[in-house]
């Protein structure tokens, strides 16, 4: 009999051990991304006919990519506002073909653009950086061709007009005017959530009139499980012939390259960047470039918490994308979140990107933060001096920041952020002597 249970407790182990090995092979088999171990990084080499690790990560629309990030709403005489990602999608979606018979009206006075943002509007969706009409065609039945490369930054509505939307550059003050047909406050005011709409002060900064929540706001920390994609990934996607590469190691970087083109990856930052020589004299639109960066954007980036376009340097030709955890932007200084692009009619001339991602949650070991309040902050700001129209936007978003448990663990801390002079810092290194940070994490 004690034979008997000896052997069936033997069979069982057999059992369990021949599942976890079956797990594991598959892991290795399908999850082809470096992961993080105590000794460093241990590939792990996929065994299937076509590497998995070569093919584009993420399916962005741009929808997903070219899209408002907060909406703001007058409810009860009060105004409130919400960065809910399931909000701001849902009222994304419902713009589509709502809009008609664009038409360019003035540019603003700082008075006339105050009196537009702050006392005529009723509603707000406000964009992370202007975009053009051009990539938003989604929102209109026609976009004429000489209004394509028109920009916006903020989308209006009057409580004493119904039948009109107004578009603004916040940098420019150029308003545009479109003609709806829908019942604006009563297709809008069906989104109100008292738990996810915060009340709202506003404050005019160096180039636009920004809002902040008003009242003490606990946060949640995300945490997830770090890993890095694989450099075949970006040489499969970079390279036509990888067999060419000659790479070198500097202690700092590995650097890969051809005759004409260079990728190299920061070993203390885990940022890659890459430059192509490229002799490409044609002139294109903003359009264009953001078009076309989102393609590349989509097809490197690897990121799939969720992104958002965030500049466009029209003179350096910078189009700029920052990682969204959810609802709010890594905007930590060493800029984890930033993804930087280049383009030419030919392609790729620079890129910036991290090959850090997280992708695994590990909600129990998330925990609520709490911040001041957007009064205390503005409040210290001023009391320690700091001129408002220095400063270029405040805003909630996250610092990423590793684990104290384990360097394969991310946390995606909650915090005020800054912006002075085109860099996101938290108030207490605005208030620290300006450090240079240098080398990647300054981009181009």
């Amino acid at each position: 009999m004690g034979m008997k249970i000896r052997l069936r407790y033997l069979v069982f182990i057999l059992m369990l051990l021949s599942i976890i090995s079956l797990v594991l092979t598959m892991a290795v088999v399908f999850r082809p991304v470096e992961i993080f171990s105590p000794n460093g990084f241990t590939r792990n080499v996929a065994s299937t006919n076509q590497d998995a690790s070569t093919q584009p990560r993420v399916s962005y629309s741009l929808e997903d990519v070219f899209r408002p990030t907060r909406f703001i709403i007058s409810y009860e005489n009060k105004g409130k506002m919400t960065s809910d990602s399931t909000i701001i999608a849902s009222v994304n979606n419902d713009l589509i073909g709502k809009f008609k018979d664009i038409s360019k009206k003035e540019i603003l006075s700082q008075e006339g653009y105050e009196q537009l943002v702050l006392r005529d509007s009723y509603s707000q969706l406000l964009f992370d950086a202007p975009v053009t009409f051009g990539v938003m065609t989604r929102y209109f039945n026609d976009v004429p061709d000489e209004y394509k490369q028109e920009t916006f930054s903020r989308i209006i509505y009057r409580y004493d007009d119904q039948k009109n939307v107004y578009f603004i550059n916040d940098y420019t003050k150029q308003v545009f005017q479109a003609k709806t047909d829908q019942d604006i406050q009563l297709e809008l005011s069906k989104y109100h959530d008292d738990a996810k709409f915060h009340l709202v002060e506003s404050y005019i900064l160096k180039n636009k009139q920004i809002f902040i929540e008003v009242n003490n706001l606990s946060l949640e920390k995300q945490t997830y499980l770090m890993e890095q994609i694989p450099m075949s990934f970006y040489i499969t996607q970079l390279f036509a012939n990888p067999s060419e590469l000659r790479n070198r190691s500097d202690g700092q970087s590995i650097i890969y390259n051809d005759n004409l083109s260079q990728l190299k990856m920061d070993r203390s930052t885990n940022v890659i960047s890459y430059y192509q020589n490229r002799v490409d004299d044609e002139h294109l639109t903003t359009t264009v470039h953001l078009q076309q960066s989102f393609a590349q954007m989509k097809k490197l980036g690897g990121w799939k918490l969720g992104m958002s376009f965030s500049d466009f340097d029209n003179d350096r030709k910078i189009v700029e994308y920052m990682r969204y955890v959810g609802t709010y932007p890594i905007l930590s200084n060493a800029k984890e979140g930033l993804s930087q692009f280049i383009i030419t009619a030919t392609g790729i001339e620079k890129m910036r990107v991290s090959s850090l991602i997280a992708e695994t949650p590990i909600p129990l070991k998330n925990e609520s933060v709490n911040l001041m309040s957007g009064k205390e902050l503005m409040d210290q700001i001023l009391g320690k001096g700091i001129a408002l129209d220095t400063l270029e936007d405040i805003r909630l978003g996250y610092a990423w920041q590793l684990s104290r448990e384990s360097n394969q663990i991310v946390e995606f801390v909650p915090n005020w952020f800054i912006k002075v002079d085109h860099k996101w810092k938290t108030l207490q290194e605005v208030l620290l002597p300006t450090l240079e940070q240098g080398g990647d994490n300054d981009g181009f």
